[in-house]
């Protein structure tokens, strides 16, 4: 599980942060996060909180998931892997 926390400082990056499983992230409203699983299994990716939002990724990408900070708060996301 990673916990987002954002502050509310406006920040245009031009790299994304990108998220660790089981570490907490900073990062500021504007920016852009990502995710990235491993390729080779399925996971369902649960957001709690709204201080980010889901973008919506390119078939290609499909082992990596972008998010942007919308408003300054807390989010969490929680990673399940899918069964076999």
């Amino acid at each position: 599980m990673t916990l987002l926390a954002v502050e509310p400082l406006c920040a245009n990056s031009a790299s994304p942060v990108h998220l660790r499983l089981g570490e907490h992230t900073t990062f500021h409203i504007g920016q852009i996060a990502v995710l990235q699983t491993n390729p080779t299994h399925e996971y369902t990716i649960a957001l709690e909180g709204d201080a980010v939002v889901v973008l919506e990724n390119a078939p290609q990408e499909r082992n990596r998931q972008f998010y942007r900070a919308v408003r300054a708060g807390n989010a969490t996301l929680l990673i399940t892997p899918l069964s076999e």
